[in-house]
């Protein structure tokens, strides 16, 4: 077997507040004007959909946007409106952008979203926006990072120059992408260079020391203009998984560099096996240099609920397929990174609790802490309450655990539900929860009461979400009552 090797990657988070929602704040030039151009993907799995109508299976989700642009305490600029999604039988992501004109200076972006289908506190996120092209002077725009491109010629929202662009949600690229596609602009080329130029780009994998290593490249001639459009797009099926910059440049005859850009981006690509690690790290003397090989394969399945969802891939990977060295090299770097001064003593710490979920939730399949309770026990910590109901006759053992204050995703009054189907000793499942980025199944009533025998249940077979109230049922009353 190929050895397998780790890029030690930290995941540059520019757009993320929470799983469900993503903001990405971009900023062009036309003669006029500098303006925002603020594009929003709402994720419909963490948004509720309701039926159009009594008799339709097409649902359809509703959330209010407020967007603020604020330059100390004052409002220089809002938008609040309503955004549906499509019309569908099954959830949807659906996006949106607004654009909004401003003079040069820095801002403060708020946006607020909220589910008008349910009783949650809005989402809110907050990015820095900084608007800066100097006078007399070359100037790129940012680069946009394109999810989905086709021609249109309908002059929408989305539409620019005769293609329909969408962005990229959360600026990562799963193992399915094959293609990096950007837009921008550059600025004054006619002006400031009056011949053909080089137009150069690059995609940089960074590493952890925070060096450099050039992935791909490509120059092409332009011609200058008032305003030049640059949309491209390039083979990523070989680009390993790992942290990336792409650099936009205007480059003279000379290959002087007279105006860049860049933006962060992440790649998760399992499927390219050898990724190589540059500069590990000298382990003599380290905490992890003694640890045996069993118990550095253990800690690394025990930080899984507590990674990044965009890194949880590369260990999953070291896991299976890693050396003892490259495991232990990963250790090392992940608690040095949440404490330089003392990785050992967060590492032990963390550890004492995570052998403690493992017995606690332990349940003959895996480690505690790979089960639905345990996973979350350790994600999100402690509940402030636990209801455990064994005694339904309709029902099979579940447990709803409540979070009083969720920061993970700013909300309130956050439950879990987890029920146990099979009977099995220890072996509950997630069933629902209320959490964003989570589970959400709206048919979770359904589900716990489906072998009650009695075949009552609240409106049709497809759309039906409650079960009719009863003392054998207490599940909805437990729930809600949090």
């Amino acid at each position: 077997m190929k050895n397998f090797f780790l890029i030690l990657t930290l995941f540059f988070s520019l757009s993320i507040n929470a799983q469900n929602l993503s903001v990405t704040p971009l900023i062009f030039q036309s003669p006029e004007q500098n303006y925002v151009e603020v594009h929003l993907f709402v994720l419909g799995s963490s948004v509720e959909f309701v039926a159009t109508s009594a008799d339709s299976i097409l649902k359809q989700a509703a959330v209010e946007v407020l967007m603020l642009l604020k330059q100390d305490t004052n409002i220089v600029n809002f938008e609040k409106y309503i955004l549906n999604s499509p019309k569908t039988v099954v959830p949807v992501n659906f996006v949106d952008l607004k654009r909004f004109a401003i003079p040069s200076g820095d801002y403060d972006l708020e946006v607020q979203v909220k589910d008008l289908n349910q009783s949650l506190a809005p989402v809110i996120v907050k990015e820095k926006v900084s608007v800066n092209f100097p006078k007399d002077s070359l100037n790129i725009s940012d680069i946009q990072l394109i999810a989905s491109m086709r021609r249109d010629t309908t002059g929408g929202v989305l539409t620019k120059g005769g293609y329909f662009l969408e962005t990229l949600p959360y600026q990562f690229y799963t193992k399915s992408s094959e293609k990096l596609i950007f837009y921008t602009e550059a600025y004054g080329t006619d002006q400031h260079i009056g011949e053909d130029f080089a137009l150069h780009y690059r995609i940089e994998l960074i590493y952890t020391n925070g060096r450099k290593r050039t992935m791909l490249q490509r120059t092409i001639r332009r011609k200058p203009t008032t305003i030049l459009p640059i949309l491209m797009q390039t083979d990523i099926k070989e680009l390993p998984s790992g942290n990336y910059r792409l650099v936009v440049e205007i480059q003279n005859k000379e290959k002087t560099v007279l105006s860049s850009k860049s933006v962060l981006f992440q790649r998760s690509n399992p499927n390219v096996a050898q990724v190589i690690i540059r500069d590990p790290v000298k382990l003599e003397g380290k905490f992890v240099e003694k640890i045996d090989s069993q118990d550095v394969y253990y800690a690394l399945k025990a930080i899984v609920p507590i990674l990044d969802n965009n890194q949880t891939p590369f260990v999953n990977e070291l896991i299976r397929r890693g050396s003892y060295n490259e495991q232990k090299q990963y250790l090392y770097a992940y608690w040095a990174q949440q404490n330089e001064q003392n990785p050992k003593a967060l590492y032990e710490a963390y550890m004492k609790v995570a052998r403690a979920v493992d017995t606690k939730f332990h349940s003959g399949l895996g480690d505690g802490f790979e089960s639905d309770r345990g996973y979350i026990f350790l994600k999100y910590g402690r509940p402030d309450d636990i209801t455990t109901v064994e005694d339904e006759p309709s029902a099979p053992p579940y447990e709803i655990w409540s979070y009083n204050q969720f920061t993970a995703t700013n909300q309130q009054n956050v439950r879990f539900l987890f029920y146990n189907p099979t009977l099995a000793v220890g072996q509950f499942q997630l069933l629902h929860s209320t959490a964003r980025g989570e589970l959400f199944n709206p048919q979770w009533e359904v589900e716990l009461y489906r072998d009650d025998g009695s075949g009552s249940i609240n409106g049709t077979n497809l759309d039906s979400r409650t079960v009719p109230d009863n003392v054998g049922r207490r599940a909805r009353r437990y729930f809600n009552d949090f």
